[in-house]
């Protein structure tokens, strides 16, 4: 009986690329000096022509659409910072960089003053307090197991940092609060650009991440709850960047912000941040100049 010729794919596979000798030298030499390897350049290179592109699909992997939330999910405020942080509402000077300090900012999004954040007032009026009571009601309700095979709408929240234009008034780092959506098994022509994915989504986007903030289900959220979830949210923001998972981010792997991180100007109008600005960020997070950034550092920006 003939045996299976098939061959199972490896974990990891070989490409033999030719370059000329100088093209090698050259490129072996970049490396070293920017404290990568050059196997690392070359998979962070394809996988990034295979994003642009569109990777193809195998009968392992469902077909997966991500598009970032069109408004109002994606609408962004900036919390502040001096040595820290922005993200979804106010603008707030923190006192120590290396000891991040939420509260000024968490101050901002308390309008009333009673030591603890609504719905209303963490997403300005955009998230009502019943959605929220309707949001958790549903998902604790027992619900059959889902189809694997059926379209599926999910949502992730996340924090990103980046680096202000010098003189800023509101400070030389921010944190932009995101919310990304994503489908599972999307049809042939599915058009991303024209799909409602909050309306279309078993849970309100916004209402469940305010609920991942809100430990003690009290639908009212502490400054201790506030500081946890916003500390977790940009170690998440870091992991979703840390393409090889080696917890560093080389400057490839920070720029990959480049595409979905905006400044908010002084007249409160919003910009995609210069290249050249990122990668100036990138090096003053680089606390001990070894090219690339730990999480400590990514957390406590100099």
């Amino acid at each position: 009986m003939t045996g299976d010729t098939s061959r199972k794919p490896k974990k990891s596979e070989t490409l033999e690329v030719r370059l000329p000798y100088e093209t090698k030298q050259a490129f072996l030499t970049a490396c070293r000096e920017d404290g990568t390897t050059a196997s690392e350049v070359v998979r962070g290179s394809i996988d990034d022509y295979l994003d642009e592109r569109g990777r193809p699909e195998t009968e392992t992997q469902p077909r997966s659409v991500i598009a970032m939330i069109p408004a109002p999910i994606r609408k962004k405020r900036y919390l502040a910072v001096a040595g820290g942080l922005a993200g979804l509402a106010a603008l707030v000077a923190l006192p120590s960089a290396a000891d991040p300090d939420f509260m000024a900012t968490f101050h901002k999004f308390d309008k009333n003053g009673d030591g603890v954040l609504t719905p209303e007032e963490f997403f300005d009026g955009d998230l009502p307090a019943e959605t929220v009571t309707e949001t958790r009601r549903a998902m604790r309700q027992d619900k059959p197991a889902p189809d694997p095979t059926a379209m599926r709408v999910f949502h992730e929240d996340y924090v990103n940092i980046f680096p202000r234009a010098d003189g800023h008034p509101d400070g030389e780092w921010g944190l932009m609060m995101s919310i990304s959506a994503g489908i599972e098994n999307a049809p042939d022509g599915f058009n991303a650009d024209a799909f409602d994915f909050r309306g279309a989504a078993d849970l309100d986007p916004l209402a469940t991440a305010f609920i991942g903030m809100d430990a003690d289900a009290n639908d009212a959220v502490s400054y201790a709850e506030f500081e946890v979830r916003f500390n977790a949210l940009l170690a998440k923001g870091f992991s979703r960047l840390d393409r090889d998972g080696d917890g560093y981010l080389v400057e490839r792997e920070f720029m990959r912000s480049a595409g979905w991180l905006t400044d908010t100007a002084a007249d409160g109008s919003e910009a995609p941040i210069p290249e050249e600005r990122l990668k100036a960020g990138f090096r003053k997070l680089d606390a001990d100049a070894d090219g690339k950034l730990s999480l400590q550092e990514y957390l406590t920006p100099a």
